[in-house]
C-alpha cells in the first residue's frame, strides 16, 4: 500500500508504493522529498499534490543500487542519503546528492541513516552505535574525525533504519536495544483462525510460496541482505537459491523445477530464476528499465506488473520458454497490480484503483470479455483458490473468501470473512485451500525503552571537535 499524508489545505499526497513506502522522506520549503521505491531513487512532490519528479537516480553501475533515508540539508540544494550497493548496512555509504542533478558524492564510507545536527555534525550509525563527525553544511564536507557518541541504539538489519532523532535545540531521542534481528514464525492459519507453526525454527521470513507438491517453501530471508531460500518443510532445513542481495517475492513454476523472483541487482526490479535443486545457476529473465513485480504463474505464462512511464502499473505476461518477451495484457491510466491466474489459466483476478481505491476484479484471459468486481470496500492482495471455485483476498489484517463461478456464466458470491489477524506481507494457500500460509512476528525487532538526552550538543562538540 502507498503511504499518504494529509497536507493542510490540500489533498492527500501519495508517497511511493509497497516497495518504497517507509524508507524515508524530508520536507523542505513547499516540497516533499521521498523514496518512491527501494531501487527507484529519490523523488520530489509539491506539498499540494501533483505529479512526483525524479530528483536523484540510482545507478547500479556506479555502486548505488538503492538510495534511502534522505534528508535535505540547510539551503535546500543538497540531500544526504544512505547509498546501498550490496552486503550489510554497515557497509553502506553516506552520500551527498545535489538536487540540481549533479553526481552523488561519498561523505562517509560505512554507515547508515545519516542526519544533520545543528551542532555542525553529521550523525550516522554502524553496528548499533551512533557516530558524530564534524561537518560543514555550506561546503558539504567533513571537517574532522568520526567518533562514537551513543552505544546501543536500536537498529534494524533489513533496511538500514536506526531509531533516533535530534532536534534543532540539541535534544536527542533514541530507542535502546542495539542491532535488532526480527525473528518470525511461518504459520498455517485455517479458515477458523486457528494457528499452527509450519516449522519450529523462527527466522526473518518474508513472502512464502508453497511448492506444487506441498513439500517445500520458497521464501525470502530478510537479514542484512534479502535473498531467496528453499525450505524443506519435513527437515526444517534451508538451502540458499539467490545471491542478489535484494531479492524478494519468489514463486514456483508449475512443474516445481524452478523458482522465480524479483531482484534490483541491475538497478531496476526485474525477474530472475534458478533451479529449485540448485542444479543450475541464476538466470535473468527480463531486462527492462521499468520496475517489474512478479504476480502469478500458470501453465507456460507468468503474470507481472510493470511500472511504465505515462500509464503507471500495468499487467504484463511473460512466456516461461523461448525468448521471454514481455507482452501487455491490461494497460490503462489506472494502476493494475497483483494478478492471479485461475488454475485452468482462462481467467485472471487482479487489483485496480479505477474506483478510487484498490479493489479485486475478474477478467477472462487472454480475453476478450467483460470484467466483474470481486471485493467490497477495498482490498490488498488477491489469489485464486487452487480449486478454481473461490478467490481469496486481504484487506488490512482481514482475510476474505468469495465464491466464484465462471461456467456456464459468471456468478460471484458475497465476500465471507475468514479471520482477522495481522500478518506479514506475502501469503499463499495450502493445496486443499483450507489454510493460509503466512508469516507472523513472534519476537518483533522493537525496542521497549526510549531515552531522551537534553542539551546534548555541548557533549557532541567536546567529543567530536572540528579541525
Amino acid at each position: 500500500m502507498a503511504q499518504k499524508i494529509s497536507v493542510e489545505g490540500g489533498p492527500p499526497v501519495t508517497l511511493g508504493d509497497a516497495q518504497g513506502a517507509g524508507l524515508g522522506g524530508s520536507w523542505f520549503g513547499d516540497k516533499i522529498y521521498f523514496v518512491r521505491g527501494f531501487a527507484a531513487g529519490i523523488w520530489s512532490i509539491s506539498e499540494g499534490g501533483g505529479e512526483p519528479h525524479l530528483v536523484v537516480k540510482t545507478d547500479a553501475a556506479k555502486g548505488i543500487r538503492a538510495l534511502v533515508w534522505p534528508q535535505v540539508l540547510p539551503g535546500g540544494k543538497t540531500i544526504i542519503a544512505t547509498a546501498w550497493n550490496n552486503g550489510t548496512w554497515d557497509e553502506a555509504k553516506i552520500v551527498a546528492c545535489p538536487i540540481d542533478g549533479g553526481e552523488p558524492r561519498v561523505l562517509i564510507d560505512g554507515g547508515t541513516f545519516a542526519r544533520y545536527a545543528r551542532s555542525g555534525h553529521l550523525l550516522y550509525a554502524r553496528g548499533g552505535t551512533l557516530y558524530a563527525v564534524p561537518f560543514d553544511a555550506g561546503k558539504i564536507r567533513v571537517t574532522g574525525a568520526a567518533v562514537p557518541v551513543v552505544n546501543g541504539v536500536a537498529s534494524g538489519t533489513s533496511n538500514g533504519e536506526v531509531q533516533y532523532a535530534v532536534s534543532d535545540n540539541g535534544t536527542l531521542l533514541f530507542a535502546a536495544g542495539g542491532v535488532l534481528e526480527d525473528k518470525r514464525q511461518l504459520l498455517w492459519i485455517d479458515r477458523h483462525g486457528n494457528e499452527q507453526p509450519v516449522v519450529a525454527t523462527q527466522r526473518p521470513y518474508g513472502a512464502p510460496a508453497l511448492s506444487p507438491d506441498g513439500s517445500s517453501i520458497a521464501v525470502t530471508l530478510e537479514t542484512a541482505t534479502f535473498d531467496i531460500w528453499h525450505l524443506d518443510i519435513g527437515r526444517d532445513t534451508m538451502t540458499r537459491i539467490s545471491y542478489g542481495g535484494d531479492d524478494s517475492n519468489p514463486l514456483w513454476t508449475p512443474d516445481g523445477r524452478h523458482i522465480v523472483w524479483v531482484s534490483s541487482r541491475s538497478g531496476r526490479n526485474n525477474l530472475y530464476w534458478a533451479a529449485a535443486d540448485n542444479s543450475s545457476g541464476e538466470e535473468r529473465l527480463t531486462s527492462s528499465n521499468n520496475d517489474q513485480y512478479l504476480a502469478s504463474i500458470s501453465g507456460g505464462l507468468m503474470a507481472l506488473s510493470e511500472n511504465r512511464p505515462g500509464s503507471g502499473n500495468d499487467i504484463m505476461v511473460l512466456p516461461l520458454s523461448g525468448n521471454h518477451v514481455v507482452q501487455p495484457f491490461l494497460t490503462s491510466r489506472f494502476s493494475e497490480t497483483g494478478a492471479s491466474f485461475s488454475p485452468d489459466g482462462k481467467w485472471m483476478v487482479y487489483l485496480s484503483n479505477e474506483s478510487g481505491r484498490a479493489e479485486v476484479y475478474l477478467r477472462p484471459f487472454p480475453g476478450p470479455g467483460g470484467k466483474w468486481q470481486i471485493s467490497i470496500d477495498g482490498a490488498r492482495g488477491c489469489q485464486w483458490a487452487r480449486s478454481g471455485r473461490e478467490v481469496f483476498y486481504r484487506k488490512d489484517g482481514k482475510f476474505y473468501v468469495v465464491p466464484v463461478q465462471t461456467q456456464p456464466q459468471v456468478r460471484i458470491g458475497k465476500p465471507q470473512l475468514l479471520f482477522d489477524k495481522e500478518v506479514g506481507n506475502g501469503w499463499d494457500l495450502s493445496l486443499d485451500d483450507q489454510r493460509v500460509l503466512c508469516v507472523k512476528a513472534q519476537s518483533p525487532a522493537t525496542s521497549t525503552e526510549m531515552q531522551v538526552v537534553l542539551n546534548w550538543f555541548p557533549e557532541v562538540k567536546r567529543r567530536a571537535p572540528s579541525r
